[in-house]
């Protein structure tokens, strides 16, 4: 009987000691990009070519987190403690540029990842960052390439690269702002794209898109004219251009054919 309540007794002052614990004050501190304030109103555009998705941007593998990551010189990367970003930081630049380029005007950003995309014919923006960096001396390393595009047309696109955009080292809060700064800027510029031609065109101008290849007109006559790349300028491609890329393209799957047969007979003749 005497163990039996010093065991009674041993429980209760276990189960005491659990519910008398002190709560730990929780130091995480969550960082969200995009602006709070200054929101304008947006109205929906009455042309639906107006209407836009912003895929999924394309970082470094590194930053595909939601940790706050900074570099040294000698490429060391290290994460800024009890700090994080709100939601995985693909999602929150996809958001906080639609937010920008809605303020700047020109196109209403219908959906951005990871939100499905309307339809197939929903224009759709990409941004990949070849170079994103913040340093521990407090600079930041922007190189970004974005296009806007349907299916496999290209309407228009750019290089974007910021500069003398700085944050304070030991305030995350500056590296927010920062971020914020150069994803407003790459709106901006965006948004003032809307309604230019595609660089290198020439006399082309560009007409509403009414097929995957899209619409142009030179000269008064309204042709639909693929594009390809050339030295960095998106050009007409011309008639004796498309056959040669068409049979060079039948050339590599009779190739990729051949290759197959052979060696599943090949194969097959092995002991």
């Amino acid at each position: 009987m005497k163990y039996h309540l010093l065991a009674v007794g041993l429980l209760s002052l276990l189960f005491t000691s659990c519910v008398n614990l002190d709560p730990v004050e929780d130091d995480l501190q969550m960082y969200a990009l995009g602006s709070v304030s200054d929101r304008p109103e947006t109205e929906f555009p009455d042309n639906a070519n107006n209407v836009i998705y912003i895929a999924r941007p394309d970082l470094p593998a590194y930053l595909s987190n939601n940790r706050m990551l900074i570099r040294s010189e000698d490429g060391e990367i290290r994460h800024l403690g009890g700090i994080r970003w709100v939601e995985p930081l693909e999602e929150g630049v996809a958001r906080a540029l639609s937010e920008y380029i809605s303020r700047a005007g020109g196109q209403f950003v219908a959906g951005y990842y990871p939100w499905p995309r309307l339809s197939n014919n929903t224009p759709m923006i990409r941004v990949r960052f070849s170079e994103l960096s913040f340093e521990d001396d407090g600079t930041i390393h922007v190189v970004a390439f974005w296009w806007e595009g349907r299916d496999e047309e290209i309407l228009k696109g750019g290089i974007f690269g910021p500069s003398d955009i700085t944050w304070t080292p030991g305030k995350p809060s500056t590296l927010v702002t920062a971020f914020n700064r150069i994803l407003e800027q790459m709106g901006e510029e965006i948004a003032s794209k809307q309604d230019q031609a595609l660089k290198g065109c020439g006399p082309l101008k560009r007409n509403k898109p009414l097929t995957n290849r899209g619409l142009f007109e030179e000269n008064g006559v309204t042709t639909t004219t693929p594009l390809k790349l050339t030295h960095g300028e998106w050009v007409p491609l011309s008639n004796s251009s498309r056959t040669y890329d068409r049979a060079l393209r039948a050339s590599v799957r009779l190739l990729a054919l051949f290759r197959l047969h052979f060696f599943v007979g090949f194969g097959r003749t092995l002991p």
